[in-house]
């Protein structure tokens, strides 16, 4: 139901498939530049309105490189999971650092990450490799692996 965007402009899968089979095979000539912006994200609102905050393409590709030095995927690791929200900083490079090395990524819904059952349970079945995650989730999780 489109409504509930308002005035936004909204185009459901299929519309966005049907629009770039009526495109070209031609690149684009549109130059760019490591300053041009990558991605807004938005602070909590604690002063009571939402700022947003402008990553540039060259914050998002240093993000990037130091993951992949630091935290390097092994040739074994095929499947990531996206879990965050995307006004959080890390669902970012959580997306772009397993596409861009041409991992698979599984989208896990919000009320899924919040129940550790059926989370583990997830990550099991489909057959997670690499997960990210801050350290009030993992302790949800190892307290329920300990009462198992």
């Amino acid at each position: 139901d489109k409504s509930i965007y308002q005035n936004t402009q909204v185009m459901t899968y299929e519309e966005l498939l049907q629009a770039t089979c009526d495109e070209s095979g031609e690149d684009l000539d549109h130059p760019e530049n490591s300053e041009q912006l990558a991605i807004v994200l938005y602070t909590s609102g604690s002063t009571g309105i939402p700022k947003g905050v402008r990553l540039p393409h060259a914050t998002l590709v240093n993000r990037l490189q130091w993951q992949w030095r630091e935290l390097p995927f092994r040739d074994d690791e095929r499947f990531c999971v996206f879990k965050t929200a995307l006004t959080f900083v890390d669902s970012a490079p959580e997306i772009w650092g397993a596409l861009l090395m041409g991992r698979t990524l599984v989208i896990i819904p919000k009320q899924i990450t919040k129940d550790p059952e059926r989370f583990i349970g997830m990550l099991e079945k489909r057959k997670i490799q690499r997960l990210v995650l801050v350290p009030s989730l993992l302790k949800s999780m190892l307290m329920y692996l300990e009462m198992m």
